[in-house]
């Protein structure tokens, strides 16, 4: 079957990553475990590439000079965070 893309809104999108965190994976064997891990992990990877992009249009999209400073500041630390955790 061919891969299809489709849309969730993002409030739904952090509630199924907020319920899999809060999930006790330990009491299933090791193969649901990393299906588990590589799930989850694949869902925060796209959460911080969603977060960037939102911090990145900040910049383009900002007001003015100083809105647009803060803004390229917030995205920078963001993506400097996104390295370190993936």
């Amino acid at each position: 079957m061919k891969e299809k893309n489709i849309t969730i809104p993002f409030s739904l999108f952090t509630r199924i990553i907020e319920f899999l965190e809060f999930m006790d994976v330990p009491e299933y064997t090791s193969h649901h475990g990393q299906e588990y891990d590589c799930i989850l992990y694949a869902l925060l990877k796209k959460k911080q590439t969603i977060e960037l992009r939102d911090a990145y249009a900040g910049i383009v999209y900002a007001k003015d000079d100083d809105n647009r400073h803060d803004a390229r500041i917030r995205y920078l630390q963001q993506k400097r965070d996104a390295k370190g955790w993936f």
